[in-house]
Parts: structure tokens; sequence; C-alpha cells
């Protein structure tokens, strides 16, 4: 089989089999009558909010039927929202944007505080916080106007900050994350937390910068449980194992990565070189969050960098394939959720007159591989986990895939 529809089929089977309102159901189904998840006899108000939201609120409000009193679902605009139902009538749905914060960001983020405050002594706040919460539920502290507002998030976005550091920065600024959220939650209200971590680490207070998450120093306050239910290892787990299916060995490199670009791809090349010097032959996983500084006027996204600098690291190197993709379909703000390179990327794009090291120069790797057809687009997931590297050793012909 090709090594590109190979990565490719991986990848998308292994994201559909990591599909958030399943998660959900299956978490609620297993642990939700737990007496500090959502006991019987105690009514339930759901917050959700993130790139996930739709589909893990459309799962809970099934799971929960008739005890669902209410909520709020702050999902993504446009195409970013075509992700799941809007078809509850308990819940009331705010569309607003990412990643820089809109008049809907605020209205979600006003309308959530409305929402906790109104939950009686005896009920329960079920939240349910995904990648992207961060831009979609706003409440800035102070005087900081929308515009400040958006301005201080593109600055964060192209600093080249890993998510603590510009998670830190966007707490600073509001009235509701960082826990903040639940100062409106009487003390005796029940909490339940489900997340689907975007984060190294799988650090729940990171993930839409935690609104609901309580800080240390409150957490004996309130009954209350938080749970990450889906998060990049378990995707990267999820990858071997449909890989292994096919009779394909399959490493993970664990833990979660970090970093810039520019480093990253060196070392994984390094990983790779490694493998097959010794001759293991297959498929390497690796997953986290890399970030690029942002210095030229061109147009791309994390993984569609890391896969033109893969292109140039691996040049040469037969049989080689990398896939570099952003698990919720949308890598930087760009229609692609990342890009495939091969060891003859390179090579192939100055035969046409084209300089990988100009594109990287202007951060345009969006216009490269658009113009080398290498783009990968599988449109909005409905899903966050952060970011998946797929890559074939070139060792040997990956199988024709059979599911």
């Amino acid at each position: 089989m090709d090594p590109e529809a190979f990565l490719k089929t991986i990848f998308t089977r292994s994201l559909e089999r990591m599909e958030p309102g399943a998660r959900t159901l299956s978490w609620l189904e297993r642990h939700g009558k737990e007496k500090n998840a959502l006991p019987e006899g105690r009514p339930v108000w759901m917050l959700a909010a993130g790139k996930a939201a739709l589909p893990m609120s459309a799962a809970a409000a099934e799971w929960l039927g008739g005890r669902l009193q209410g909520g709020l679902v702050a999902c993504p605009r446009g195409k970013e929202g075509r992700s799941g139902p809007k078809v509850n009538q308990d819940l009331d749905y705010v569309e607003a944007a990412h990643p820089l914060p809109d008049e809907g960001s605020l209205e979600a983020g006003g309308r959530a505080v409305e929402l906790v405050k109104g939950i009686p002594r005896e009920g329960v706040l079920l939240a349910l916080i995904s990648g992207g919460a961060s831009s979609l539920l706003c409440l800035p502290e102070g005087e900081v106007s929308l515009d400040d507002l958006r301005g201080a998030y593109k600055k964060l976005l192209a600093s080249g900050e890993d998510i603590a550091a510009v998670n830190a920065a966007r707490k600073r600024m509001s009235a509701i994350k960082g826990g903040r959220l639940l100062r409106h939650l009487r003390p005796e209200a029940g909490l339940l937390n489900l997340v689907v971590s975007d984060v190294p680490g799988d650090d729940p207070a990171l993930v839409g910068s935690g609104p609901t998450v309580p800080p240390e120093i409150t957490e004996q306050r309130r009954p209350h449980r938080t749970e990450v239910i889906a998060s990049a290892a378990q995707l990267a787990r999820e990858a071997a194992r449909v890989a292994s299916g096919q009779g394909v060995t399959a490493r993970v490199e664990s833990p979660a990565y970090s970093g810039r670009v520019e480093e990253l791809a060196p070392r994984m090349a390094s990983r790779l070189e490694a493998c097959r010097n010794g001759g293991e032959t297959g498929l390497l996983i690796w997953y986290g969050e890399s970030t690029v500084k942002v210095t030229g006027e061109g147009r791309g996204g994390r993984n569609q960098e890391l896969a033109l600098r893969a292109a140039l690291e691996v040049e040469g190197w037969e049989g080689v394939c990398w896939l570099s993709a952003d698990t919720d379909g949308i890598d930087g703000p760009t229609d692609a959720a990342g890009a495939v390179a091969s060891a003859q990327t390179a090579a192939r794009a100055r035969r046409g007159g084209l300089d990988p090291l100009d594109f990287l120069a202007r951060n345009d790797a969006y216009r490269f591989h658009e113009r080398m057809g290498t783009l990968l687009r599988t449109g909005p997931t409905g899903n966050n986990l952060m970011d998946l590297q797929l890559v074939w050793t070139g060792c040997q012909e990956p199988p024709d895939v059979r599911f």
C-alpha cells in the first residue's frame, strides 16, 4: 500500500475511535451514578465549552434524560461548529470564534456565570471542557475590552510560548478562567468535570484555561470530581493498536513532546534514523503540541511547518513518509489539518522551482504544501487531542489496510 494512504487511514480510523461523544457516554455509563459524580436524586445543570462541546453535550444529555434541568453549550461558529447536533431543548447554544474571541465569546462567558449562579445547593454542575474553550468562553476582568482581548490573544498565539505560559496570561485577563467561574457556584452544589485534554501532561487546569477546575485552595469546599476522559496519549496508543491490527509494528514515543518546531523536527528525525539503522521497521508515533514563533507574513500552522521541516530532515531516505496533523482538523488559521511529507518532497519541490527554505523563512508552509499537493484536509473533527505525528520508517512497504 502507498505509505501516504496508509498513514492517512491510520490517522482517520484512530481518531474515529476516540470520538468525544462516545467517550463521554462510555464514562457516564460506567461511573456516572457514583456518589462523587452524578448520583441519582440530584438535578443536573450542564456547561459544555470547547471544540468537542457539541458531541459531548449531546451524549451527556442523552444519558441524563429528564434529570437535565438546563445548560449552556459554547461551541465554535461556522465551519468549526459543524461537528454535532444542536437539538436538545434543555440546552442553550452560543457560537463563538476561535482562536480569537468575539462577541459570542463574551456572551457565552456572561451566560455561563448566570447559569452557575442559578444552580441550587442540591444541584450538580456537569462541566464538559475541551480545547478551544479559552477563546469560546470569555469574560474579561476589569476594563479589558474585546479589542484588547483579541490583540492579547493574537500576540500570545504568535509568541511561540508553550500552552502553560499562554494560559497563565489568559487567566490574568479573565474573570472566569483558572477556576474563577466557581466563585458563583454554591459551596454545597456538586461538581463533575469531564475533560478532553489538548495539553501536554493532561493537566485539566490548563485545558480551556480551566474555568471549572477548582484551585487547590478551594478543593475541600465542595464535593467534586475531575476526570480526563480522552487525551493525546490515549489517541497515540489507539493508533498503535490500529496499526498492530494490520500486522504493523508500532511504537509510541512518550511522553508528550512540546517545544519549537525547529528543535522537534531534527530530534524526531534522529530517532527515526536510529530505528532505521537498527533494522526496526513499521510505524513511529509522536504526540504533543509544538510552537512556532511567527516572524514572517506567510500562512500556515505548526503541523504544516513541522512537516515541511521534516521533508528537509529525511530528504533522500528511501521509503520514509511523515504525517503531521492537528486532531481538531484545523491547523493554524487554515483549512488544513496538517500535511504529509516524504523523502522525495524537498527534491520534487526544487525541481518545480520551489525553495523549501524560502517558504520556511516566511512562515508560509501552507502555500508550500498547497502547491505540492501535500496538505491533509479532514474538515473539523469535533475533537481536540493535540497533534499527532505518524512516521513510516521506510524499511518495508506498508500492508493493504483491511478493517
